[in-house]
């Protein structure tokens, strides 16, 4: 048997080569004699030659204790165990399904405390990589059994699937081998992405319920890198010190699973419109579709598909790394639609199609209230902007954008209903906000709607602020963009407007930002200095100042503008750039669908109705809608009653693709469910990665059943001493401190 596994850490085993020290010192430091005659000498050779016999004597006594210090000390730190030989000497002795000898011996004998078992299964979809019968997650599960059936009778078991969550199958662990048997059986392989890190928190966390004295966890898993965060990062800090305050700290192995041969993966990775808004007045409106290649350079062909139906195809060579297809397609009717973009099968089969959820428009409804009304658009402070708007790309088309005007006395008679049947609200110069309506106003843009905030002469400053800040945390969190200083000085020589270079690349598409962008047409002679808030962007400036400032807040937007948005301050609602630039940042904030139809999986999906018509009376009425899922499964879905209109949750969306809602005689809608294409990354972890998880998690990796029994074996069996060389360390420098005085 190899001396090094009576070894837990055998590499400061090469810690003994410091006994060395003693003796170079020895050498170095020997005397040296420069002989001289003298008479009286010879009288003292004799004594002499008897007395350098005894020096030599004590000196090497010295030197042996001290070399022997640095070896024990090496030996120590090493942590030797002793093994009384129930450790197997050739690996295939396993057998599976058969107990090892020290655990039988313990669990018949008492010899050895009964253990908890935890296996930690990885249920990520790369784990369906392999041949449609078998694939790596057979092998997991194959794995599984085998541990239980190498559990003691006294032994005790945990079972919790890795995904984007850790869920524990059942809370308690149980002794219950044909419940644990036909809980194993039943496991498949999930579509999610693994956080092994988030499994073993979990895992520390059920352990501390256990009352066994002895605890083991096994991390049943492939290679793969995306499921273990860098070792260093703050999860790694939280397990670290989650497992300093265990009271029984488990024993944990990694035991990873192969396929029989190299796997390539392409997947489909993202599926989007290039504009924010898709309607029916473009008729080629260009689709994105993201494909990412982990094998060599491959030419394959590309479906696009529409509603189902095959829309466009394309053969196209895609090169290692992310490759991108463009698609035009026409839709002619408004409503919900989806779209599809699908590759051959391969290796992993479930990322091969994407899905996109796609709202087709043939209207923005955009709700502006303004501070004082008037019929002549120069008189009324959203005048011009309202015409701007409604404006169309041509004269003899309808006009994308519909626009209602409410006059701020109306504000408070506005619920979430009627709200939630606008795109973007727009506050051109009002006064103040009611905290009834800015309550609703932060749930509209929480859930995905879009706020523009035009400043003006009539503003309260304070009332404004109030928004910059929430009172449950600090300024700048809450739903303004920036917080409202004072008014500027009326400028004699006016102010003109730039756009920093890709500042507001994200946001607005008139302009080529590649450079900035000043508009020398516009003249603005007054507006409110403003401090943004950290999470906030400038998009435009007024020399140093902003003047557009953007802000996300939940799932929407919300944009400031500093100055008028009539003439009451500046020129620019009668410039060429005015209307495009208010149109571009409206297609912007109403580019936002709410509630959501593009889900990452698991995320909840949300739906609402406003039935018109609905009296008190029937509030109480339980209304119900119907979800189709991917699997062609239908589910019913409750609907209740919420300021002004129905909604329903459902948070089963654990299989990617397209589901459908059904409410009455409505059309369906449509939401589409994709998983993370990060999963789809098959790469292995490498010997130093490997090497540096080892070292955070405490445990080892293990490749076959062999060489874990090997280490079960070496745990049970082992017994540590170097509590007992550290006390013949500390008697061994003792009698060296002593020897050294008395020689001296």
């Amino acid at each position: 048997m190899n001396i090094l596994n009576y070894f837990l850490n055998e590499m400061l085993l090469l810690g003994g080569l410091l006994a060395a020290v003693p003796v170079v010192i020895h050498f170095l430091n020997r005397s040296r004699y420069n002989i001289e005659s003298w008479g009286a000498m010879m009288f003292l050779q004799e004594s002499l030659r008897v007395r350098a016999q005894s020096i030599k004597l004590q000196q090497l006594v010295l030197l042996l204790l001290r070399a022997l210090f640095f070896i024990l000390l090496a030996l120590a730190l090493a942590r030797p165990v002793l093994d009384p030989g129930n450790v197997r000497k050739a690996e295939g002795a396993v057998v599976a399904g058969e107990l090892p000898p020290v655990v039988a011996a313990a669990t018949d004998k008492k010899q050895f405390p009964p253990t908890t078992h935890v296996l930690i299964i990885d249920s990520s979809y790369s784990l369906r990589q392999g041949s449609y019968d078998e694939n790596l997650f057979d092998k997991v599960r194959e794995s599984a059994l085998r541990i239980l059936g190498q559990m003691g009778k006294l032994d005790d078991m945990l079972l919790i699937r890795a995904g984007i969550k850790a869920r524990p199958l059942f809370r308690k662990p149980t002794r219950d081998r044909e419940f644990l048997e036909k809980k194993i059986a039943a496991l498949k392989p999930g579509n999610e992405k693994a956080d092994l890190v988030l499994a073993c928190q979990q895992a520390f966390h059920l352990l501390e319920g256990s009352t066994r004295a002895k605890h083991r966890l096994y991390i049943l898993t492939d290679t793969q890198r995306v499921s273990w965060h860098t070792p260093g990062s703050f999860r790694w800090q939280q397990l670290e010190k989650h497992y300093e305050l265990l009271k029984v700290t488990p024993a944990i192995y990694v035991l990873t699973h192969l396929p029989g041969k190299t796997l390539r993966n392409i997947l489909v990775r993202n599926l989007y419109s290039s504009s924010p808004i898709v309607d029916i007045f473009r008729v080629n409106q260009r689709f994105v579709v993201e494909l990412e290649n982990h094998a060599e350079p491959k030419r394959i062909r590309v479906d696009f598909l529409a509603d189902g139906k095959l829309a466009g195809e394309r053969e196209v060579l895609l090169r290692t790394g992310v490759n991108s297809v463009d698609f035009n397609y026409f839709f002619k009717k408004p409503g919900p639609h989806f779209v599809q973009a699908r590759i051959p099968h391969d290796d992993v089969v479930v990322d091969n199609v994407f899905t996109r959820a796609v709202q087709v428009l043939d209207k923005i409804p955009v709700l502006i209230i303004e501070g004082k009304s008037a019929e002549d658009p120069f008189a009324a402070d959203a005048g011009l902007l309202r015409g701007a708007l409604s404006s169309a790309a041509r004269p003899d088309e309808p006009s994308l954008i519909t626009v209602s005007v409410r006059s701020q006395i109306e504000m408070d008679k506005l619920d979430s209903a009627y709200l939630s049947g606008f795109k973007t609200v727009l506050l051109v110069n009002v006064e103040s906000v009611s905290s009834l309506f800015r309550a609703r106003l932060e749930r509209y843009v929480r859930r995905g709607g879009g706020l523009f905030v035009g400043l003006g002469p009539e503003i309260d400053r304070e009332n404004y602020n109030e928004m910059f800040k929430d009172e449950s945390r600090t300024d700048g969190e809450g739903l303004m963009p920036a917080r409202v200083e004072e008014l500027s000085p009326e400028y004699h020589s006016p102010l003109r407007p730039s756009f920093p270079a890709g500042a507001a690349g994200a946001v607005l598409t008139i302009f080529d930002l590649s450079r900035t962008r000043v508009l020398n047409d516009v003249r603005v002679h007054r507006f409110f200095l403003t401090t943004p808030a950290k999470d906030a962007l400038v998009l435009a400036r007024f020399e140093n100042q902003p003047f557009l400032l953007q802000k996300r807040f939940g799932k929407g937007n919300v944009v400031m503008w500093t100055t008028s948005v009539n003439a009451a301050w500046t020129n620019f609602p009668i410039t060429r750039d005015y209307l495009p630039l208010l149109q571009d940042l409206v297609f912007f904030l109403a580019s936002t669908i709410y509630p959501p139809v593009d889900l990452s999986l698991g995320e909840m999906l949300l739906y609402t109705a406003n039935v018109a018509g609905d009296k008190e009376e029937d509030i109480s009425k339980r209304r119900q809608a119907t979800i189709i899922t991917p699997n062609a499964k239908e589910h019913k879905l409750e609907l209740i009653y919420d300021d002004g209109q129905w909604v329903g949750q459902f948070d089963n969306t654990t299989e990617p693709g397209l589901y459908k809602v059904r409410f009455g005689d409505r059309p369906p809608i449509f939401y589409s469910v994709n998983l993370d294409p990060d999963e789809g990354n098959l790469a292995a972890l490498t010997r130093k990665e490997r090497g540096r998880i080892e070292a955070e998690l405490h445990g080892k990796f293990v490749e076959d059943f062999a060489t874990l029994n090997l280490l079960i074996d070496r745990e049970l069996s082992a017994r540590e001493w170097w509590q007992q060389l550290l006390f013949i360390i500390l008697a061994l420098l003792m009698v060296e401190l002593f020897l050294g005085w008395k020689f001296s």
